[in-house]
């Protein structure tokens, strides 16, 4: 039983069972599929010493913002994962930023208040909201 299994590495039942519904549900994909999803998320967090239910839990509950990248999702959440330990900023706190460019007013609103906290004019807001660049931003914060 895969949920027994998790529990022996501290994963709690509801952590588990909303992680492989979001991975089956949203992502289509099939059990077996989502338990190999959770074991990748599972040895990404343990090569960093992490508590694995704290890893699963935020995982689970960034899902629904990442289901977008499709067959993408693995690379997609070991990068964000990666990234949040570069940057201390949790992988919900990354998925927020980055979708503020994903409207060209969040964009434009988001470049303006970039530029005022930066106290000059280093986003163009018309350039940045350009609808080609919108998914490079995606792909700079999570494809690397």
């Amino acid at each position: 039983n895969t949920v027994a299994q998790m529990e022996k590495f501290g994963i709690s039942t509801g952590t588990t069972t909303e992680f492989l519904e979001g991975a089956t549900r949203l992502l289509g994909m099939t059990s077996n599929a989502a338990v190999d999803l959770a074991n990748s998320v599972m040895a990404t967090a343990s090569e960093f010493g992490d508590n694995l239910n704290e890893v699963m839990q935020e995982t689970a509950n960034v899902l629904p913002k990442i289901a977008l990248h499709g067959a993408k999702t693995e690379k997609v959440l070991k990068n964000l994962y990666r990234m949040s330990k570069l940057t201390g900023m949790g992988m919900t706190e990354i998925v927020d930023a980055a979708q503020q460019f994903d409207t060209f007013d969040a964009a434009a609103t988001a470049a303006g208040n970039l530029n005022a906290v930066l106290k000059g004019q280093y986003l163009d807001t018309l350039h940045i909201t350009n609808s080609k660049q919108l998914p490079m931003l995606w792909e700079c914060l999570l494809s690397k």
